[in-house]
């Protein structure tokens, strides 16, 4: 997933995860928009981080700060507007509609990128938008 940092516009760094035996989860120190994190998380690791579980949620939040980060959460910009995770094997599921912040998601209609919060609440933003925060390694 990708830490964004508010003061900044347009591209997020990203959580990448790698699957093994137990998920780990990188953020990534470079500029990125949704799609380029995507692609670097895929190139270098596994994918953008899919949050599963509140034990996800509680091993990435502490390193966030006061940002907020790109995760593989995406819909479709044409189409049934369904919200998908980037890792083809995993669905999306309604139980995890309660994952939103307050009034979100609240699509201008560009709006089909998920980012996490510090509140762990998820967020809908433009794929366009970039943002920079500084790397860490999150420990598995």
């Amino acid at each position: 997933f990708c830490c964004c940092d508010l003061a900044f516009s347009s591209c997020c760094p990203c959580w990448c995860f790698m699957t093994n035996q137990l998920f780990q989860y990188h953020v990534i120190d470079e500029e990125k928009s949704w799609d380029e994190a995507q692609e670097y998380c895929r190139e270098k690791h596994t994918d953008l981080a899919t949050v599963r579980s509140m034990a996800d949620m509680d091993r990435i939040i502490p390193d966030l700060g006061n940002k907020k980060a790109w995760i593989g959460l995406y819909r479709d910009a044409g189409g049934s507007r369904m919200w998908k995770w980037s890792q083809p094997e995993v669905q999306f599921n309604e139980s995890q509609k309660n994952g939103w912040n307050e009034n979100e998601p609240n699509d201008s209609g560009t709006e089909n990128c998920g980012t996490i919060w510090t509140n762990r609440k998820w967020a809908d933003l433009s794929l366009c938008e970039r943002f920079y925060i500084k790397g860490i390694k999150i420990p598995h």
